[in-house]
């Protein structure tokens, strides 16, 4: 039976695996402040280049310049230098062959160039500048990379897996959080002991088999995958954060049923559901006669 529940779980599940995405901050500085002189700029084919075999530049006269708009715009601009901003750039890397065979061109990212000006009072002035220019795709401020979407709950700060910074077992959610933080038509089958649905941090969000089933495990599971988040009862911000912010939950409970009983628990939290998209199954099948 535990060979036919796998065989089972691999035609009828289309797992989607929630990828939290990590933002690596840039490694080109320490500190911010050493950043906030800097602007980014993407520079398009034939407008400039530094001289070959040069990956920064502190003497602006020795850049090539091929567009004399664009020549009169820097002699306006006070830099100290200006750089690659991935000097080790592959080339070839802008072309991708897909499984069809058909390629698609990816962006040129060795046109991005890192320029630091003598003055940062005038890093937005000479981002209007340069935005103006034909030779220019586009003109930002140059930063490090922060998790901007810290939650406010109670016991978020226990949460050692869930935080920021990396290291062993760390998910880095926060990083991930600025990106996105679930979907409310999204359901996740929680296949277990059962789920409290009137729980502060689950309530409004569970449909299926209730209980405290080994020990509330199920509830712990629930919590940590789907647990209301920001979830403010009137006085404080309580309970703990979860992974999608927003996803429901679907309770199918398996303890103390044997294999039969376990397979029906997956194929039913499946079934009850387009919208099922994860199921957690934090428990393993046991052969009593072994």
């Amino acid at each position: 039976m535990t060979r036919l529940l796998n065989a089972a779980i691999n035609r009828r599940v289309d797992f989607l695996l929630l990828v939290l995405l990590v933002f690596l901050p840039l490694q080109i500085f320490s500190q911010t402040s050493e950043t906030e002189d800097e602007i980014l700029v993407y520079f398009l084919p034939d407008s400039l280049e530094l001289p070959d075999g040069t990956a920064e530049l502190t003497d602006i006269n020795k850049l090539k310049i091929k567009s004399k708009d664009l020549d009169n715009t820097f002699k306006k601009i006070e830099l100290k230098a200006i750089k690659k901003a991935f000097p080790d750039f592959n080339i070839n890397d802008t072309l991708k062959l897909k499984d069809d065979g058909s390629r698609i061109k990816l962006p040129n990212m060795s046109r991005i160039f890192k320029l630091k000006l003598k003055n940062r009072d005038n890093v937005q002035a000479v981002i209007d500048i340069l935005s103006k220019e034909k030779g220019v795709l586009f003109a930002e401020p140059n930063g490090i990379t922060a998790p901007g979407v810290i939650p406010n709950d109670q016991y978020f700060s226990y949460q050692w897996s869930l935080q920021s910074g990396g290291g062993t077992g760390k998910i880095q959610a926060p990083e991930a959080w600025d990106i996105y933080t679930g979907n409310s038509s999204n359901i996740i089958g929680i296949v277990d002991g059962g789920i409290d649905g009137t729980h502060p941090d689950l309530s409004g969000k569970v449909t299926g088999d209730a209980g405290y089933g080994w020990d509330g495990h199920g509830i712990h599971v629930a919590g940590i995958a789907s647990a209301k988040t920001n979830n403010w009862n009137g006085t404080e911000y309580v309970g703990i954060a979860g992974v999608d912010w927003n996803a429901q939950l679907h309770a199918q409970r398996v303890d103390n049923t044997d294999d039969t009983g376990t397979y029906q628990a997956v194929v039913d939290a499946v079934n009850y559901s387009t919208n099922v998209r994860v199921l957690n199954n934090s428990w393993t099948l046991i052969n009593r006669d072994i």
